[in-house]
């Protein structure tokens, strides 16, 4: 004979039932698992960890996995077997991503450019081949620690010019151009603004009041911020994450500056495709361009819809811009 329950103790067993089984559903065992995204880039945790947080949001289906390597390192750990793994490259070094792309280690990006302007007045910043696109661009100067110039009788430098007289002796840090990615640039303002002879006569005259450093501009942050040297030559946004954590330093344009593309790119043998280009997506969209204008970060977006949130937080670069006249296209 089949035992049936009563009505009231069967609707209870089918609610239970139904708890538990809505339950299971909704747990990890059933739910689908989160994919790796694997970014390799030099940027700062101040940086990082602003994007790990809101893309994890936006894409709550991938989980942000981040290698940090200064971009001299990043050329060798691409060339690993499998790119060690690396969906994205991410980083301010137009040098390498040039090699990568003649080394064909990276795939044309799946993402539409569309309503970015690829171009900074007359320069392109975006690959035209579309392999790698521009996502932020930086302002070269000058980190200085105010209290160690004071202390030993130093004015503020205002241009290339100043950091040649021989008082900087001894008090300027440099960034070596054949470890650091972004340094060629700093090579380059002086003999673009002064001319050929008359910019490597400066650059003589700075760099034998200079220490070279390698391995990156928070390195420069770091020997200006603990007092070892008085000025050294950087990108603002290291300086800025310096100052975010505390860092006794200001940051200088100088009259005759420059600006410094970082990309982004997707890797040939990326692992997943899909999580990269959704990375891709949100870093160049307009939530990813506002994130990278935050006043603790302080870079130039490329997408015009973060212009306004950018003007707020950084009208010293913007003045030093308009000052060099350069023309940015998107900002007309």
């Amino acid at each position: 004979m089949a035992c049936r329950l009563p009505q009231p103790a069967r609707r209870a067993f089918i609610r239970k039932a139904g708890a538990v089984v809505a339950a299971t559903a909704a747990s990890p065992l059933w739910a689908a698992a989160r994919r790796d995204v694997v970014v390799l880039t030099a940027y700062p945790d101040a940086v990082v960890s602003r994007f790990e947080a809101a893309f994890e949001k936006a894409w709550p289906q991938y989980r942000l996995r981040v290698v940090w390597r200064m971009p001299h390192d990043a050329l060798p750990y691409l060339r690993q077997p499998g790119q060690g793994g690396v969906d994205v490259y991410w980083s301010a070094s137009p040098r390498t991503y040039a090699q990568l792309k003649a080394e064909q280690a990276l795939r044309k990006l799946p993402v539409s450019l569309a309503g970015l302007p690829g171009r900074i007045g007359g320069s392109v910043i975006d690959d035209p081949d579309g392999y790698f696109a521009a996502s932020e661009v930086a302002g070269y100067g000058f980190a200085v620690n105010p209290a160690y110039l004071a202390r030993h009788g130093l004015p503020v430098p205002a241009d290339w010019s100043d950091l040649a007289q021989p008082a900087y002796a001894g008090h300027l840090v440099v960034p070596d151009p054949v470890e650091v990615g972004f340094a060629p640039v700093l090579v380059d303002i002086p003999l673009q603004a002064y001319g050929w002879d008359t910019g490597w006569a400066l650059w003589s005259a700075i760099a034998a009041n200079a220490r070279f450093v390698g391995r990156g501009g928070s390195f420069v942050s770091d020997e200006i911020g603990s007092g070892r040297s008085g000025v050294g030559l950087s990108i603002d946004f290291f300086v800025a994450a310096a100052i975010a954590n505390g860092a006794p330093l200001d940051f200088v344009y100088p009259r005759q500056g420059g600006v410094n593309p970082a990309h982004v790119a997707v890797t040939a043998n990326s692992p997943n495709p899909a999580g990269a280009k959704a990375f891709v997506e949100f870093v160049l969209s307009e939530g990813g361009q506002r994130i990278l204008a935050h006043p603790d970060i302080r870079k130039l977006p490329v997408r015009p819809s973060a212009r306004s949130y950018f003007f707020y937080s950084n009208m010293q670069l913007i003045q030093c811009l308009l000052f060099l006249r350069v023309k940015m296209d998107y900002l007309a």
